[in-house]
């Protein structure tokens, strides 16, 4: 993908977007955006607009810096910039107004373990009459360009059964179906709630409402075949939105209805129990104490504003609990809800979930799914909440549940599409980054996190500094043992080179090792016989002088580009921070460039470090993914040996392990060349002495 590159680390968002911000009067002109999509898939996108008279505009980069700019007359309906990368940028104009867009022009493979929850009945309130049905096919094409393979939603059951015995689905439900089936958009379908025409409409307390909700159930799958998954109800837990008995014991009454009934009508649906607000430990073990853990084929939950550490840990957990209540295997999880708000202020009180910045939430998605996606295929889906903002940034100072979303509807300057948030670009970003690798090993795993992922002999790490520690300065980690040299992306697609020490404090990095120069070829001296020197006056005999062989370990210096000794995986690497925090920034050398000057370079660079994950297992601790003394282990992600990460060349890998200390296979060669050379001048002298003494005979 090609994405947005500076000299520059990533800062804080700009918000001032250009020299002109002038006020807005009744003589200046309006203008505005009328494009179907802010999401575009060319790299010279065409933005369609409307605008009472001639007005100036610039297009500014992630950073805030313009990088185009130019003037529409009276009438033009479109802008189209020059070629841009991938990347979040902003259209602003004279008038004031602003308007963000996405470039993202990969086609990322089909996923369904990366979800968004749907908002498709808001999208509706905030749709012209007669729009509804082209806007959200729109809607869910955009979704599918980030990288998303599943939208979770509901039909509820008391819009699907109005009438006791009789099953439709509503307009508006046919309507946001249509363009989900037509763009292979899977569903994670909700069955939520009671029905007043059976006596509650929020709650499951009698026998006749779990009769009816079963019922309910069976003719919607009957009605959606493409549906492969149901979640049972939403949020049990909750007084909003259970007002009855909303104990673990009870929802296990729920389960054993309406699980035995649903797999006999369609076995091969998914039955998915839970979806609990935060992991409540204490409903899921009285769930499994009463039975719960036979009537389900998995279980979701709603883990908001948790971190790295404290998702992994929750996972292990529901792996871990229901060992000790005979569920074996462990049945998998779904992350059916998570996400933060943003709301111009910190957690430090109330919902966790709130962030300050739009450039935070967009760190804290990309911290989440990496986490998650360490924890594959044990967690089974993740689902970001939401598609869809419900109110503007001020509105959520005052109501946290207005904030989630990736896009947002209430730009004024929009007429038709969803102006995407940074979060949106961060979604594609991530999958861009991510396809087709899949999770290998955690490299380091403390308050900085190293993840390490592989696609063939491919390796790529993502770096990050764990949001449990809160806002931190600096968190540096030194790559060095992996590599000198490093192509660093962030989370918002800017790119740079920076040497193996990285403070990751401002979002996560996703890093590949940048390959070492090969040495210049030392040519052999080649000195042709000529008439000149055959035929030329007879001189004393004498042998040209010829060099010492070159001693490389005393002449090769941190410039050369040579393969020079590095640690063999896991003989003690260690990715712990190695200098003080403040001597992490890379200095820029006197070219200007921003790596850090090193005198070593990897000599297997696509050694992968499996040898980590055994030492960290004699030391007590447990690779991700893998659960302690649970006889579990065929329902988690196993750590992968050196061989079968790296396929044919575990033999160059062993080798490389097996070489004494001190030895540098670039040293002996150029060494040996070196001597080859001194033979040659040696052989050349020879032959002119013999020469000489013949003409001389």
């Amino acid at each position: 993908m090609k994405k947005l590159s500076t000299l520059f680390l990533l800062t804080p968002l700009a918000l001032s977007l250009g020299p002109f911000s002038p006020a807005v009067s009744a003589d200046v002109p309006t203008v505005s955006v009328t494009s179907q999509t802010l999401t575009f898939t060319s790299n010279q996108p065409a933005i369609e607009l409307e605008s009472t008279a001639g007005v100036s505009w610039e297009i500014a980069d992630v950073l805030g810096n313009i990088i185009q700019s130019g003037a529409v007359p009276a009438g033009a309906t479109s802008i189209v910039p020059d070629a841009l990368a991938d990347g979040y940028y902003t259209l602003s104009f004279a008038t004031g107004a602003q308007v963000p867009f996405i470039v993202a022009t990969e086609s990322l493979s089909t996923d369904t373990f990366y979800g968004l929850g749907s908002k498709f009945e808001k999208l509706n309130s905030l749709t012209p009459q007669g729009q509804f049905e082209n806007r959200v096919d729109q809607h869910v094409l955009d979704v599918k360009q980030l990288g998303v393979g599943t939208m979770r939603s509901s039909i509820s059951w008391g819009t699907f059964e109005k009438t006791p015995g009789v099953y439709s689905l509503s307009t508006l439900h046919q309507q946001w179906l249509k363009p989900m089936n037509t763009h292979g958009m899977n569903l994670y379908s909700m069955a939520i709630f009671g029905n007043e025409k059976y006596g509650a409409a929020r709650n499951l307390d009698t026998p006749e409402l779990k009769e009816g909700f079963k019922n309910y159930i069976i003719e919607y799958l009957n009605q959606n075949p493409q549906i492969t998954e149901v979640e049972v109800y939403n949020e049990f837990n909750l007084a909003h939105f259970n007002t009855g008995d909303r104990s673990g014991a009870h929802y296990a009454q729920v389960l054993k209805t309406v699980y035995p009934a649903v797999k006999a009508a369609h076995p091969d649906v998914e039955i998915i129990a839970g979806a609990t607000a935060r992991l409540d430990r204490q409903f899921f073990q009285d769930f499994l104490a009463a039975g719960g853990g036979q009537f389900m084929d998995a279980w979701s939950y709603h883990p908001y504003g948790a971190s790295a550490t404290h998702l992994t840990d929750s996972v292990r957990w529901v792996q871990q609990v229901q060992a000790e209540y005979g569920v074996m295997p462990a049945k998998p999880v779904h992350i059916s809800e998570f996400g933060w708000s943003v709301t111009g202020d910190s957690a430090s009180t109330g919902n966790r979930a709130r962030v300050a910045s739009e450039e935070l939430a967009a760190e804290r998605l990309v911290e989440s799914y990496v986490a998650l996606e360490s924890m594959r295929p044990y967690v089974q889906s993740a689902t970001y909440y939401s598609a869809l903002r419900e109110g503007t940034p001020e509105q959520a100072a005052g109501d946290v549940e207005l904030g989630f979303g990736v896009y947002d509807p209430f730009n004024a300057a929009v007429t038709q599409a969803l102006a995407p948030t940074p979060s949106a670009f961060a979604y594609y970003n991530m999958r861009s980054e991510l396809d087709g690798f899949v999770f290998s090993q955690m490299v380091r795993d403390d308050s900085v996190k190293v993840y390490e992922f592989v696609r063939g002999q491919e390796h790529k790490y993502v770096a990050l500094a764990d949001s449990a520690q809160g806002s931190v300065e600096s968190a540096p980690v030194d790559m060095s043992a992996l590599g000198d040299k490093w192509a660093a992306t962030s989370s918002l697609g800017i790119s740079y080179e920076t040497g193996p020490v990285i403070d990751v404090a401002q979002g996560a990095l996703f890093l590949e090792p940048v390959a070492v120069d090969a040495p210049a070829p030392v040519e052999e001296p080649s000195t042709p016989v000529t008439d000149d020197v055959v035929s030329g006056p007879v001189d004393e005999p004498s042998v040209p002088a010829v060099d010492e062989p070159i001693d490389s370990s005393e002449t090769i210096d941190s410039t050369d580009s040579v393969e020079e000794e590095h640690p063999a995986p896991g003989d003690g690497v260690d990715l712990a921070p190695s200098v003080p925090a403040e001597s992490v920034a890379d200095a820029p050398s006197e070219g200007g460039s921003q790596m850090q000057q090193t005198s070593t370079a990897p000599a297997v660079e696509e050694s992968p470090l499996a040898e980590v994950i055994e030492a960290g297992e004699s030391d007590g601790q447990v690779p991700v993914g893998v659960v302690p003394e649970t006889g579990l282990e065929g329902a988690t992600v196993e750590a992968k040996t050196a061989d079968e990460l790296a396929g044919s060349d575990a033999a160059v890998v062993a080798s490389a392990q097996a070489a004494p200390a001190g030895f540098s296979a670039g040293k002996v060669v150029a060494g040996a060349i070196a001597a080859l050379g001194a033979l040659a001048l040696v052989a050349w002298g020879a032959v002119t002495l013999r020469n000489r003494k013949t003409k001389d005979a």
